[in-house]
């Protein structure tokens, strides 16, 4: 067979396919009732609009947490407030500052041990319990754990959440409002958690010592 017209076959053996699917398509997009056209057409605009708000949502979620990100880091070149670093851990939240006891510090939370009140990062001499449950944890040892309290944003999925004042008395409760900020309380509710008024309380001597500095 002549190389020419074999290619022509082929060609035309490669497009009909696609010509009788376009034909297909075509023909029951002609043979649509008028009903069901503007039925397709106001889901069509229903499925754009929502594909816009979806979009939108998403570029303002990004937005906030860029904002969130910038809040919290303190890039090489910004003025930040001149304190003892010895005593203390500079914290950046949500563009304010603050000082933390730098026994209890740790990143955007600060930490103690329990029942004992230990501070985490105490340079004290820990019992052999103590460097044991330490090597892991989470799991705990015994009667003793690690009590976590971290720094969160204010928003509005969460303003159930009590003031400092009142969240002693919530068992149900290991959060609360304090100096416009979230603090969010993890340890094991199964071994203490009875001693949640206790724990808030502890939580809260701590607080008293972090202070909110200025650049």
């Amino acid at each position: 067979m002549n190389p020419k017209k074999s290619g022509q076959l082929l060609f035309l053996l490669m497009i009909s396919p696609v010509f009788i699917i376009g034909l297909i398509i075509f023909l029951v997009i002609a043979n649509t009732p008028p009903e069901e056209k503007a039925r397709n057409k106001a889901a069509f605009e229903q499925q754009k609009i929502l594909a816009q708000q979806m979009w939108q949502q998403q570029k303002e979620q990004e937005e906030k947490n860029r904002l969130a990100i910038d809040g919290s880091i303190i890039q090489p070149n910004e003025k930040s407030p001149i304190y003892d670093n010895q005593k203390y851990l500079l914290m950046k939240i949500d563009y304010r500052y603050f000082l933390v006891p730098k026994e209890y510090a740790q990143y955007r939370s600060f930490s103690f041990l329990w029942p004992s009140k230990t501070p985490l990062m105490s340079s004290h001499q820990f019992t052999e319990n103590e460097k044991k449950m330490l090597s892991n944890p989470n799991g705990g040892l015994g009667n003793t754990i690690v009590i976590t309290a971290f720094f969160y944003l204010k928003d509005s999925q969460n303003t159930n959440i009590p003031t400092d004042y009142k969240a002693c008395n919530h068992n149900h409760y290991t959060a609360f409002i304090w100096n416009r900020l979230v603090i969010g309380v993890r340890y094991d509710k199964k071994l203490h958690s009875q001693d949640w008024p206790a724990i808030c309380q502890e939580t809260l001597r701590i607080l008293n010592l972090v202070k909110e500095v200025k650049p």
